[in-house]
């Protein structure tokens, strides 16, 4: 699923929360977490602490709304 990042919500030395909007327009909180994928996620945290809005596409399929 496709994520617009539209904020930090929260950071510490392992991972960060961020949120953003869905496709579908659902609001989402998530982590992102360093470990492995550090500098892929620190380029995210500098591209939205710049103002721009990256698009990441999480792990996990977009849950319908029946």
């Amino acid at each position: 699923m496709y994520v617009t990042i539209t904020e930090i919500v929260d950071e510490d030395d392992d991972r960060v929360l961020l949120r953003g909007r869905a496709r579908s327009g659902a609001e989402l909180t998530f982590p992102l977490v360093y470990g492995a994928h550090a500098s892929h996620t620190q380029a995210i945290v500098n591209e939205v602490r710049a103002g721009q809005k990256p698009s990441v596409n999480l792990p996990f399929e977009e849950l319908d709304d029946e």
